[in-house]
């Protein structure tokens, strides 16, 4: 069974939020398919009585700390539970020195393109439970924690958005569910949501083209694509946008075509005959490249009261 630990509420900068919004986090985190919450001292302290001890982590800087807060599901402590070897031989070298034994191990960003299933079997001999966190420091972690749970690995270490150059949470889920139909009975919906209330917290803007969660990553354009998507979604998008509490958006511009603008039409509930579609694309596509930009609803619905119809009442 997959568990992933999701270290966004551990990082320091999250300690400076509202408590209100730190418990938000905590429990979207938690309906969105996390298996435990890694939360510092301060954190913990915002959340109060928000929190399951059961599916609780804690990070210290010092392990004799642990008898502080009794009761948790984890304690990991900086220098003690956690290893940032240059590669598997690191751990290796741990296990035949009789040491402390690691819970997890971080970084390991060189891994790609090499051969990151040899180095992973090493890892897991070393212990079947180890706990994977890898870096991102060349863009790769999300892959790696993937790679990681395709060699056997069962427990990995993210973090919501990537933040603190870690595995995205999102990207590792949704990943897992597409390529091994990883299904954790949660309400995956509840991603858009939580990218919402990280935005409002963190007063940041996510990325729109932020794969998962970005606004704008089910939006399209160009007339084969809207085309080829609503006859077959399936064949352009690797999951639903309802499934990560989106919806689809077809936008037009110079690169539309008849079908996106038919799709306009039938939103507004409006039956053009098709010599006045062909005359409502003509002026969509001149005013997108007047504007250098895509034609926003109310200037399509001018165009659409132009040419004869008349558009819906705003909601």
């Amino acid at each position: 069974m997959l568990h992933i630990t999701d270290r966004l509420l551990s990082l320091e900068n999250m300690e400076r939020r509202e408590a209100g919004d730190l418990r938000e986090l905590y429990a979207l985190l938690l309906r969105a398919g996390v298996s435990k919450i890694e939360v510092s001292p301060a954190v913990l302290e915002k959340l109060g009585g928000a929190i399951d001890p059961s599916v609780t982590v804690l990070r210290l800087d010092d392990p004799a700390l642990r008898c502080r807060y009794p009761g948790l599901a984890g304690y990991i402590a900086l220098g003690f539970d956690e290893l940032f070897p240059d590669d598997a031989r690191g751990v290796a070298e741990i296990a035949r020195r009789g040491g402390a034994p690691v819970s997890r191990v971080c970084g390991l960003d060189a891994l790609f393109p090499h051969d990151c299933a040899a180095v992973f079997e090493e890892l897991l001999k070393y212990s079947a439970s180890l706990e994977f966190c890898p870096g991102d420091a060349l863009g790769f972690a999300s892959a790696l924690a993937v790679e990681w749970i395709a060699s056997g690995g069962r427990n990995v270490v993210t973090a919501f958005l990537g933040h603190g150059s870690l595995a995205a949470t999102e990207e590792v889920i949704m990943a897992m569910r597409v390529t091994r139909r990883y299904r954790p009975g949660l309400d995956l919906s509840v991603l858009a949501e939580l990218a919402r209330v990280y935005g409002r917290a963190a007063d940041c803007a996510i990325p729109p083209r932020k794969s998962v969660v970005g606004a704008r990553i089910f939006s399209v354009e160009s007339g084969i694509h809207v085309d080829g998507i609503l006859k077959s979604p399936s064949n352009y998008e690797p999951f639903p946008p309802e499934s990560v509490g989106m919806a689809r958006a077809v936008t037009l511009g110079k690169h539309s075509g008849r079908s996106s603008v038919a799709y306009k039409l039938r939103e507004r509930g409006l039956s053009f005959p098709p010599e006045s579609v062909s005359l409502l694309l003509r002026d969509i596509r001149a005013l997108s490249e007047e504007k250098s930009r895509g034609v926003t609803e109310d200037e399509f619905g001018a165009l659409v009261e132009k040419h004869g119809g008349k558009p819906a009442a705003p909601k």
